[in-house]
């Protein structure tokens, strides 16, 4: 749409052909289809079935002929849209300076006929005067539009012509004959207007003053019907403006002077001492097939074709041109043998594979073999696809056009379609890495069931601890440039088998030395080590999209102190910054001790009258919700049956080193029993893929003494028991 260009505050006083708004609906172009006579203001290339007939300034006349006769003997029906406005008079509240309007004319003076401008709207003659020869475009019948507020006697609404009373100055619409003219006053001819259509009275301004500069008029569409009856010799000329239907008229058909019953027709306009802004946009010509263009972008999923669509470099999109050979304003026979040609712009590129049926590509334009299109209101759609291929901001437009072999007649040009338009927007290019980290843990020595890719548990002295990262860049515009470093960190106890890149070995050092690859091991304050990998050839990873795999191989040599939290680190140059991005953590776990073992205190009381090979039962029984022995078995591999065994390596002895008469038996659940020994016991045993319990001592079971002697002394005598568990039986 054209912007308003006024810097009037309040109301417009001013007058611009810039104010004038798109045109509702696309169209043929004006200048292929019609001939221009008169002044002929500057026309917006943007809108081909726009013709500005007044841009704002005064006594300018202009007339549109369209280049094929029609055959008045025979119906049709046309349709366009007529636009008229003017500044505002703060005194009247009305458009006064509207003038002086447009017409729609069929006529047969020719294809260069024009009448007298200002009231004469550019097809009357010479008004007011007393001439015999009232002038004009002679058999010219005119639908006119006209605007002016005044009480000029020329326009003379007779009460034989429907009138309107009292009132001839108003705004109107009516059919004149140009020949049609009475004498009123004096000498002085006058109009007739008939089928008038007073818009005041209906409340219609359809020529907009512009009362705010934020106004905007509006077009109004209007429809002609023409319907021959030649058994009588009449025409009956029919309208419709903006919805309001327009009163019939009905003349003779010879008084057009048809010349084999061929007429022009088109639209005139003029300004005289006041000025207005008016255009026709036109929609449907009578009489003739009508080519559309429209396209879609599938590439942004749209389903709906339009006029103009937006796109990038490489969106494909498609193309529809529709024919149309429509019963109202065809040619009244069918289109016979059309092709159609559309030659793309250059940047868009047709695809030339899995075409339909009848179309061929020859370099950038499309060439379509229709063949015969019968009358139809129905359209013949073609379709097309295409590519972008200009990475621009840019907005490509082009028309496709269609002949018959017996159509166009006279003009020799193709039926032309409107502009459709690409919209094409610049893809900046990236240069930036996109860069994806990928990170795994794995222990090869033992597999935890909770261990996942980034978690490794249990993980004992001698594992196989393998890190492996994967990074890709998947920018192709993309520079990964100047040196990179690529560190986490693993356990202290860790010791390094190999480092590779690709399956590369990578050498360690400490200095910096020109190689693609090393890598440098050091100890940081947390107690864990880090090992960084540095690139030093800037052109490894230039526009790479492969993915690159960097493989660490350790071995833990002792039990390790405490987890460790890898924390995965890439640091990089992006043009001229230090970039730093993180991969997923991995985290190594310690394994477990195995199996534990935590034993109460036992105590015995002796008294002077125990025996001889007596069984002395401990003094002190705890609750059975307290374990005798306390065990804690957690390896992480109980697949091998696993046991307990007690031992005495000494006797009790007191402070004196005096020796206590004694045994020790170890009482089992069936009351059976062992001495405990030097070389010790087997208490409890537990079978393939079963884990040690702890052991609870009922007053029948467990460790007893026994009396071996007589020689006791008072005393408070020791020994110590010494539990063992033992990964095997």
């Amino acid at each position: 749409m054209l912007n308003p260009l006024s810097t009037v505050i309040g109301v417009k006083t001013d007058l611009s052909q810039s104010d004038i708004p798109a045109p509702p609906e696309t169209g043929p172009s004006i200048q292929d289809n019609f001939y221009v006579n008169g002044d002929v203001p500057t026309q917006n290339k943007e809108y081909a079935n726009m013709q500005v007939v007044a841009d704002g300034n005064k006594n300018k006349t202009q007339t549109l002929w369209y280049k094929n006769q029609i055959d008045i003997t025979k119906p049709f029906a046309t349709s366009f849209y007529v636009y008229m406005a003017g500044s505002y008079d703060s005194t009247t509240g009305k458009a006064n300076d509207i003038a002086d309007g447009i017409t729609f004319t069929m006529q047969s003076a020719g294809t260069g006929a024009i009448g007298n401008g200002g009231g004469s709207l550019g097809v009357y003659g010479t008004m007011n005067t007393s001439w015999n020869n009232f002038g004009g475009i002679s058999h010219a019948l005119s639908m006119e539009f006209d605007p002016y507020y005044n009480d000029d006697p020329a326009q003379y609404h007779g009460t034989d012509h429907d009138a309107i009373p009292n009132n001839p100055h108003h705004q109107h619409i009516a059919f004149v004959k140009n020949e049609d003219n009475v004498i009123i006053s004096g000498a002085s001819r006058k109009m007739i207007h008939n089928s008038v259509y007073d818009a005041d009275a209906n409340n219609d301004n359809f020529a907009y003053p512009y009362t705010n500069i934020n106004d905007t008029a509006k077009w109004k569409k209007v429809i002609i019907q023409w319907t021959p009856d030649t058994s009588t010799g009449k025409g009956i000329i029919s309208g419709n403006y903006d919805g309001h239907d327009i009163k019939p008229y009905t003349l003779d058909l010879s008084y057009l002077n048809a010349n084999n019953n061929k007429v022009y027709w088109g639209f005139t306009g003029s300004t005289g001492e006041h000025s207005m802004l008016a255009a026709i946009a036109y929609t449907g010509i009578a009489q003739q097939p009508t080519i559309k263009k429209t396209v879609r972008n599938i590439t942004n999923n749209e389903t709906d074709f339009k006029q103009s669509t937006a796109a990038k470099k490489d969106d494909e999109i498609e193309y529809k041109i529709s024919l149309n050979n429509s019963i109202t304003n065809g040619l009244g026979d069918t289109w016979k043998g059309v092709t159609v040609k559309d030659t793309l712009p250059t940047g868009i590129t047709p695809e030339t594979s899995n075409l339909p049926s009848g179309i061929s590509v020859n370099g950038n334009t499309v060439n379509v073999n229709v063949g015969d299109i019968p009358i139809s209101n129905a359209n013949k759609d073609i379709t097309f696809k295409a590519k972008v291929s200009v990475n621009d901001n840019v907005n490509l437009d082009n028309i496709a056009s269609a002949k018959g072999t017996n159509y166009p007649i006279s003009s020799g040009s193709d039926v032309k379609s409107n502009e459709a338009t690409v919209n094409i927007s610049k893809i900046v290019v990236d240069s930036h890495p996109k860069l994806s980290i990928d990170n795994n843990v794995i222990n090869k020595t033992y597999t935890d069931p909770s261990n996942t890719s980034t978690l490794v548990n249990n993980v004992l002295a001698g594992d196989n601890v393998v890190y492996n990262t994967s990074i890709k860049n998947s920018n192709p515009n993309a520079i990964f440039a100047g040196i990179f470093t690529y560190y986490f960190n693993i356990p202290n106890e860790s010791n390094i088998n190999s480092v590779k890149i690709d399956g590369k070995d990578v050498p360690a050092t400490n200095t910096n030395q020109v190689q693609p690859y090393y890598y440098r091991i050091t100890s940081l304050s947390n107690g864990d080590k880090q090992i960084a990998l540095y690139q030093s050839d800037a052109s490894i990873y230039n526009g790479d999209l492969t993915t690159h795999k960097i493989v660490v191989d350790t071995t833990i040599s002792a039990l390790m102190s405490k987890p460790v939290n890898t924390k995965h680190t890439i640091q990089y140059n992006d043009n001229n910054q230090v970039i730093q991005m993180y991969g997923s953590d991995t985290t190594v776990n310690p394994g477990p001790l195995g199996i534990t073992l935590n034993p109460r205190d036992i105590k015995y009381v002796i008294r002077p009258s125990d025996k001889i090979d007596e069984i002395v039962d401990r003094s002190d029984e705890y609750n059975n919700a307290i374990p005798d022995l306390q065990v804690s078995d957690q390896r992480r591999d109980i697949a091998s049956p696993a046991k307990i065994t007690v031992s005495q390596k000494t006797p009790f002895t007191d402070s004196s080193n005096d020796q206590l008469p004694s045994v020790l038996r170890y009482y089992f659940d069936d009351g059976t029993y062992k001495v405990i020994d030097s070389n010790g016991i087997v208490i409890q045993t537990s079978a393939a893929n079963n884990r040690l319990s702890s052991i609870y001592w009922s007053k029948d079971q467990g460790p007893k003494l026994l009396t071996n002697g007589t020689n006791f002394k008072v005393g408070n005598y020791k020994t110590t028991l010494t539990w063992t568990a033992t990964d095997s039986l």
